[in-house]
């Protein structure tokens, strides 16, 4: 019983610690360069690798919204 109840826990875990942990946001890709749009992608998921405050689950989003993006869905 044991067992069962620490594989759970650890699969419970693993869920929620990568649940939209780095997911770019849904953007409105019309006129964007792609090179562009990824670069930029790139520096906002180093810039929430590197917050150190925890906590903010858009905070990619809020980045790539910040950069002038239009934003369709909400993430990381």
């Amino acid at each position: 019983m044991r067992k069962v109840s620490i594989l759970g826990a650890l699969l419970l875990s693993g869920c929620v610690a990568s649940h939209g942990a780095y997911q770019p946001p849904v953007v409105d890709m019309t006129g964007v360069d792609p090179a562009k749009y990824q670069k930029d992608v790139n520096e906002c998921t180093v810039a929430k690798k590197n917050a150190t405050f925890v906590g903010n689950a858009q905070f990619i989003s809020n980045c790539m919204e910040a950069k002038g993006y239009v934003i369709l869905e909400k993430n990381g």
